[in-house]
């Protein structure tokens, strides 16, 4: 009897499909449970976002448009601090600042002139006075001669109306004087206000030239592109390193964080450039559980109008790992890229991969039903 005829009878007898006898369907039952108990290497995973070490976001200092930039061609060297990395124009913050100088010139301009006729009402003042002076005096010489009898009332009634016009004058003039030194004091008082609000926008000017924090790396994609761009206040708009050194930030469902151990491997494919999978190695495990955010909703608030990120207490936690990048495979990278990231586990039988999420609903989920 030939092989060929051998292995037909034996395929016909114990391999058939549909199963027709128990010895066929005791096959079938015998290869899966085989197939079930294969050896399956678990690889728990998560959403991983590029990060370098030492990193400082440089964020645009205020709104305008970027005027400037770093040529490109300097990411691959080593950039000394205080070198120019971007220099962002506001015409609306030198439109505020000329109209504050403005402002205050007319306002010291005014000062002046108060300052100026308040010293022509002091010599003023100082006329009456000497005037209140004299009639006082020709009012108490008078007086004593109508005592004696030597003069009439009429004249020193006379005497006496010039006397007291010379004091209301001195009063009318101690108001007018005190109404402009109060005048004096709130217009120095704004010129207080114009010269804080000139000193805030000429710091802001002062910091439109995006400068490097320290000797290190540029990241950024297209950055020379974006000149002319519109920018506002905290938007980013390169990233600086101190090292040339990539890290990953990894999110771990709690529900396989148990396996994640120092120096585990990590394969990583970026959305960048999936075809390629980068090296990476467990060198940090946050200690506490986070919200799971990559599940939550954004909803705008009524009052602010801001969006706001809602997540429910039902999606989860996670734990955020950091992953060293041992080899990138020729993958340009840059802080911020997204992909996903697989920690190498362990085998386990392929059913207890595949099963095992149902095993814990049924013990956790289903376990806290009970009364």
């Amino acid at each position: 009897m030939s092989i060929k005829k051998i292995m037909s009878n034996f395929l016909t007898k114990y391999l058939r499909f549909p199963p027709k006898t128990k010895r066929q369907q005791s096959t079938y039952i015998f290869l899966l449970l085989i197939g079930l108990s294969i050896p399956y290497k678990s690889s728990p995973g998560g959403l991983f976002t590029v990060t370098a070490e030492g990193k400082q976001n440089l964020q645009a200092p205020f709104n305008g448009e970027i005027v400037k930039t770093i040529n490109e061609k300097e990411f691959n060297d080593k950039i000394k601090k205080g070198t120019l990395i971007a220099t962002v124009s506001s015409d609306e913050i030198e439109t505020k600042l000329y109209e504050i100088e403005e402002q205050i010139q007319a306002q010291e301009s005014k000062i002046l002139t108060l300052q100026a006729q308040i010293q022509v009402d002091t010599k003023q003042l100082l006329q009456y006075q000497d005037l209140y002076s004299n009639s006082s005096e020709k009012y108490k010489r008078e007086y004593s001669l109508y005592k004696s009898g030597s003069v009439s009332l009429n004249k020193i009634g006379d005497t006496e109306r010039q006397m007291n016009i010379d004091k209301n004058n001195i009063n009318t003039q101690k108001s007018v004087i005190a109404k402009s030194e109060q005048q004096v004091k709130t217009a120095e008082y704004e010129f207080a206000q114009l010269k804080e609000k000139q000193r805030y926008y000429s710091n802001l000017l002062s910091k439109s030239d995006i400068l490097m924090p320290f000797d290190g790396y540029i990241y950024s994609q297209n950055l020379s592109s974006r000149i002319g761009s519109q920018v506002n206040a905290g938007d980013n708009i390169a990233n600086a390193s101190k090292i040339r050194q990539y890290f990953g930030l990894m999110q771990i469902s709690e529900n396989t964080a148990g396996v994640i151990k120092i120096n585990k491997e990590v394969d990583i494919r970026l959305s960048s450039d999936p075809l390629k999978t980068l090296s990476g190695r467990v060198v940090q495990i946050n200690q506490a559980a986070v919200a799971n955010e990559s599940k939550g909703q954004t909803s705008k608030n009524i009052e602010s109008g801001n969006n706001v990120k809602i997540v429910k207490d039902t999606t989860g936690k996670i734990l955020e790992v950091k992953v060293k990048i041992i080899d990138s495979q020729g993958v340009r990278l840059v802080p911020g890229l997204t992909g996903w990231g697989k920690v190498s586990g362990g085998y386990v039988p392929l059913f207890w991969a595949f099963a095992k999420s149902l095993f814990r609903f049924v013990q956790i989920e289903v376990w806290s039903w009970f009364p």
